[in-house]
């Protein structure tokens, strides 16, 4: 849940310089009532991701996650301003959190910050 804390933790602290996310996404949880509804809206990075922005974000994730479904983390890459990149690994080792063939892509990213 490293990925969910960090773009929280990005959203409320504009020390933060730029957002590196791996295998994540927002809750796709619909409430059932207005307490979980209020909540999910304090622990949901949906809820939080846009206010990243201007700064920075780099999401990553495997085409075939098998603990966080791709449209999942989509949907939450969609809520987020630019700048901001989304990088799918479609390498069939690859099935949850970092992968090696995220490194390049990373360090280009934290180079360009």
């Amino acid at each position: 849940m490293g990925g969910r804390f960090a773009i929280i933790a990005a959203a409320l602290d504009k020390k933060i310089k730029a957002v590196i996310v791996i295998s994540t996404a927002g809750y796709n949880i619909p409430p059932k009532n207005k307490v979980e509804s209020e909540f999910f809206n304090y622990i949901n990075p949906n809820a939080y991701i846009s206010r990243i922005y201007p700064r920075p974000l780099l999401m990553l994730h495997a085409l075939d996650d098998n603990v966080i479904p791709i449209e999942q983390a989509k949907y939450t890459y969609s809520l987020a301003l630019e700048p901001k990149t989304f990088l799918v690994v479609n390498v069939s080792s690859c099935i949850h959190g970092y992968c090696p063939e995220m490194k390049n892509t990373i360090q280009e990213f934290l180079q360009r910050v």
